[in-house]
């Protein structure tokens, strides 16, 4: 209705191409330089993140690798093994919550400052409707979900780290 509208009123101004919202969307599902971007964006988030799992299990298993003399006293003192995994978890939920944090921080500012010029720097013009950045939920608590999985993947590590060492090992290497 509103392209016949405008098409009917062409002596004020030359209308050159109509696209409407689905046609752009068909545009960008069928473009192959889209569709690269789009699968060289997710192949990023993947290997970003199986680089976040190796390190976080790599800084659990060092932390308590470097703390077993702690924990050998702490285990000689009469710590149960549960609250010595209770606080190991806790450290490491602290440590993500506060990269989380810093990330999401980091994120806000950066699609907030950079993103817009983005859109003017590619077309070299101003960008009429504006660039508009948005965030969806459901991204959201899917990448919530990752983390609290890869949370749970590095605690139970800890777990395991945790419960191989027997008392009796813990009060030798709580004498070195």
């Amino acid at each position: 209705d509103v392209i016949q509208a405008l098409q009917r009123n062409t002596d004020r101004f030359r209308i050159e191409s109509v696209q409407t919202f689905s046609d752009a969307i068909e545009n960008l599902e069928t473009d192959p330089l889209s569709l690269g971007l789009i699968g060289l964006l997710f192949l990023s988030f993947v290997i970003v993140m199986v680089l976040s799992i190796i390190s976080l299990l790599t800084y659990a298993g060092l932390t308590a690798q470097f703390r077993r003399s702690e924990f050998g006293v702490l285990r000689a003192l009469g710590f149960s093994t549960s609250r010595l995994i209770f606080s190991m978890a806790l450290e490491q939920i602290i440590v993500t919550a506060v990269a989380v944090i810093i990330g999401a921080v980091i994120g806000f500012v950066l699609s907030a400052q950079v993103l817009p010029s983005l859109a003017s720097i590619v077309t070299t013009q101003t960008v009429a409707p504006p660039f508009i950045v948005q965030t969806e939920a459901n991204a959201l608590l899917q990448y919530s979900l990752i983390i609290a999985g890869v949370l749970v993947v590095v605690i139970l590590f800890t777990l395991l780290l945790i419960r191989q060492l027997s008392l009796a090992q813990a009060i030798r290497l709580g004498e070195e």
